[in-house]
């Protein structure tokens, strides 16, 4: 990189005024991997987690970033809270409540962890707008969400949750990039 390109951080294109709360998908976009679908155990975790990852220094960086700026952090996931909890304390220490993490028991007693939930993506992020006060009062607007399926994305769209994105490699330093163009116009750097 010349020195004189102008550099921004990837979470400065991405962190915008009034964004308030930041959610991830959980298998296929936080990881690299399908930890519901392998059967991963809460105990095997400890042993696995770095590995599993898509881009570990982009995600933290990333995180680092929210917190600065006042964001609050979530999980939306069809996978079992237990299992997410496991890695988020590794990946993420203290980043990420247990009220943050929502997958389908949350929902509601018709729906148990692990369970595909129709329209559900939606509704994980309408329940984590009303249990964040800030994005409570702005609604879909201060909401950012990362999913590496189309389908959860595109109905996250229709629902008001227009800035939602596909990453079909994970949460990425690439995807990010690629979404956003800043490749083309600077060099961007994480931090």
């Amino acid at each position: 990189m010349a020195q004189s390109e102008p550099t921004t951080s990837v979470a400065d294109v991405w962190i915008t005024p009034g964004t308030s709360l930041i959610v991830f998908d959980f298998d296929q976009t936080v990881l690299n991997c399908h930890a519901f679908g392998e059967g991963v155990e809460p105990d095997e975790v400890p042993g696995r987690w770095k590995d599993d990852v898509a881009d570990l220094d982009t995600f933290r960086a990333f995180v680092a970033a929210a917190q600065q700026r006042g964001a609050t952090l979530a999980i939306a996931s069809f996978g079992r809270s237990e299992v997410i909890r496991a890695y988020m304390d590794l990946i993420a220490p203290g980043a990420f409540s247990d009220a943050d993490i929502v997958t389908p028991a949350s929902l509601g007693s018709d729906y148990e962890d692990g369970m595909s939930v129709e329209n559900g993506k939606p509704m994980m992020l309408q329940l984590l707008c009303k249990r964040n006060p800030v994005t409570n009062l702005k609604g879909a607007a201060g909401v950012l969400f990362f999913d590496d399926d189309p389908a959860n994305v595109d109905e996250c769209r229709r629902a008001g949750f227009l800035r939602s994105h596909h990453t079909p490699q994970g949460f990425t330093r690439a995807a990010l990039e690629g979404l956003s163009g800043a490749t083309t116009k600077r060099q961007c750097a994480v931090g």
